[in-house]
């Protein structure tokens, strides 16, 4: 019992630090976004916020379960216990977070709104790519006259007011670091989609909630026997990590509306078309499930034998 409640206790902790870290993080990201906007945009807290928090739910959910099943395979809590308390813990606190966003989107207080100071002056430059935009009036200024210099092209000036000869090119953002790589942007996206996946759950009701969130979690959870895979733990973790990764993959597979609808014509009418998907995700945890199960047996059968 004692490792089952350092278990809850680990669960515990760490869904709420990384759900707490992930949605500063990324609310801080949306807040430079803001900063460095030209031209300047207002920046809604509240929205922003919300928008962060979804996010992060997504991201809490699967490192949850990630740490939460290495940290039972090392120390060797019982695995059935393990399971339930991951399981359980986790969608537990996802349906809270959620219930709570639910509310705080239904709030008739209005957003606290702050709009930012205008960025630089007259003559600013800014680029995008190979792509130079210089500045002539104040940058908060959208359809202000500019000079723009395309590579291999002749310097252009953009006057006002616009015309059809005249079509002033939309500004880009200011860059005050380099773009972001392409596995962070990719990765971002899909957590993205989950996130949205899961407040189009919620929105349609508990159960459609549920029953997406539960197959999800038993999937993640039945993936357990990859920390035994190798005597490294860290190559361990970080193998569960890339299949963790390819789930997420394959919920954002299982979600595109193109295969939505062959699924749905698939079906023909056999199951409603919002627990197809998590019907599928289902029948997946349930072939790992049984690997598990099997597994076990024959390592209790191993150490029959050996005694």
């Amino acid at each position: 019992m004692k490792k089952i409640a350092r278990l809850v206790l680990f669960v515990i902790v760490c869904f709420f630090l990384v759900f707490v870290l992930s949605t500063g993080l990324s609310f801080l990201r949306l807040w430079l976004d803001a900063a460095v906007s030209v031209p300047v945009r207002s920046f809604l807290y509240l929205d922003d916020v919300l928008r962060s928090a979804r996010w992060a739910l997504s991201f809490a959910l699967y490192l949850t379960v990630l740490f939460g099943v290495n940290y039972a395979q090392r120390n060797a809590t019982p695995a059935l216990g393990s399971f339930l308390a991951v399981v359980i813990l986790t969608g537990g606190f996802c349906f809270i977070v959620e219930q709570g966003l639910s509310n705080a989107r239904l709030m008739s207080a209005p957003p606290y709104l702050v709009t930012n100071s205008t960025l630089g002056n007259a003559g600013l430059m800014l680029h995008q790519r190979e792509t130079v935009i210089t500045l002539i009036d104040r940058p908060a200024l959208e359809t202000g006259s500019r000079v723009i210099a395309v590579p291999e092209r002749p310097l252009v000036y953009q006057d006002v007011p616009l015309d059809e000869n005249n079509e002033i090119i939309s500004l880009p953002r200011v860059r005050f670091r380099e773009e972001d790589t392409v596995l962070y942007n990719n990765l971002r996206a899909d957590f993205s989609v989950s996130a949205a996946q899961l407040d189009a759950r919620f929105d349609q009701g508990i159960v459609p909630f549920i029953a997406w969130l539960v197959p999800l979690l038993i999937l993640l959870a039945a993936l357990s026997y990859i920390f035994e895979v190798g005597a490294w733990p860290l190559a361990n973790l970080f193998l569960c990590a890339v299949v963790f990764r390819l789930v997420l993959l394959l919920e954002v597979f299982l979600n595109a509306p193109s295969v939505q609808a062959v699924l749905v014509d698939f079906a023909r009418g056999l199951l409603p078309n919002e627990f197809i998907s998590p019907f599928l995700i289902m029948l997946c945890a349930v072939l790992f499930l049984l690997y598990d199960i099997l597994m076990y047996f024959a390592r209790e059968r191993g150490k029959r034998g050996k005694a």
